[in-house]
């Protein structure tokens, strides 16, 4: 089908949903140039075995906008280019992904531009589906809008999706950086693909390859540990711990929170704690009462706080967890590597801040 309508120019509207696309395996520039298009119906298009090309497919097509391309399969990597050159249907466009740690959450954000006609984005990953109203949001540099999906050290293989929707509830296209069609308007992603782009790029930092190959030897660490299973990873080598004994006793506990958000709990059966200065309210776990410091950045992971027990001060840091835990004979080989993971990641995450 290449070419099959190329430069129809006083063609206004197209009803195709009757074709049978099954066998077709190229629809270059099929449409390029229909100039006064507006009205495209390919509903039933079927692109299962369309390998040749779906180069400027749309091309110069700048009036059409209402076009439900929803259900395409397309190619991944090839046969795509600019698909949608000099074209603007109703569309959001996916210019780049990133990993941000500043909240002590893992959070897997996306970047994109879009037509006026989206107004809703639909996250969907481990933790549920979100919502987000793109009215609330605000643009930033060259009118890239940021929404973010949060998620915890055990999630990093685990799949988030992407989808647009205008104010009818409609899927809309979604593009990619090139103006080329994402499969069937969903895009999909995970933390660790995002970590091994950034471990593979010509163009990272040394620093920000560390905090990405480290962070990913963590994750894979909580889940050997706490999932039970025996993925490959390395083991990092690191110093002496020493310098971050807490100062109070063994009959205060501490633990790291490795399955959610940054945190560090400490145990004790006081009802008069404060933790640098501020009164904190007790919280029960399974391991008893305790007291959390939360959402912690990962660059801060070594900053040492005060926890002040009737009227007592002691000093400690989230790495106290760490030196605790490589100092008990009692244990396991896998949370020991846990741990010294942990130290790692945020070691390389202050590194890169600084």
């Amino acid at each position: 089908m290449s070419n099959m309508f190329d430069g129809c120019q006083s063609l206004t509207s197209l009803d195709l949903s009757n074709f049978n696309t099954s066998n077709v395996t190229n629809m270059t520039r099929m449409f390029y140039g229909c100039e006064s298009l507006t009205s495209l119906d390919l509903s039933n298009f079927d692109t299962s075995n369309c390998r040749g090309s779906f180069s400027y497919m749309f091309g110069n097509c700048p009036n059409l906008k209402d076009l439900d391309v929803t259900s395409f399969t397309v190619p991944k990597l090839n046969y795509r280019l600019y698909m949608f050159a000099a074209s603007s249907p109703e569309s959001a466009s996916l210019t780049s992904s990133s990993v941000t740690l500043d909240e002590g959450k893992i959070g897997l954000n996306f970047y994109f531009t879009k037509t006026d006609t989206v107004k809703t984005a639909v996250l969907n990953g481990p933790n549920g589906e979100v919502k987000i109203d793109i009215d609330t949001l605000k643009p930033g540099i060259y009118d890239q809008y940021k929404i973010t999906y949060y998620l915890n050290a055990l999630q990093a293989d685990e799949t988030v999706s992407l989808e647009f929707y205008n104010a009818g509830g409609k899927k809309l296209t979604l593009l990619n950086a090139n103006n080329d069609l994402i499969n069937k308007c969903r895009f999909e992603y995970t933390v660790n693909e995002y970590l091994d782009e950034v471990i593979k790029s010509t163009i990272s930092t040394q620093k920000a390859k560390n905090v990405a190959a480290n962070l990913k030897n963590y994750c894979t660490a909580a889940e050997n540990y706490l999932l039970n299973r025996t993925k490959v990873m390395s083991v990092p080598f690191i110093s002496s711990v020493d310098d971050y004994a807490p100062t109070f006793g063994e009959n205060v506990k501490i633990s790291l929170v490795l399955n959610s958000a940054a945190a560090v709990r400490i145990y004790t059966d006081s009802n008069k704690v404060m933790i640098d200065g501020k009164r904190v309210t007790a919280k029960t776990s399974r391991f008893g009462k305790c007291y959390e410091l939360a959402d912690i950045p990962a660059q801060n992971l070594f900053d040492s706080h005060i926890l002040t027990i009737h009227g007592d001060d002691y000093v400690f840091s989230p790495m106290s967890y760490v030196y605790r835990t490589l100092n008990n004979p009692n244990t396991n080989e896998k949370l020991a590597i846990v741990a010294k993971t942990f130290y790692s990641y945020a070691y390389s995450a202050r590194e890169y801040v600084e």
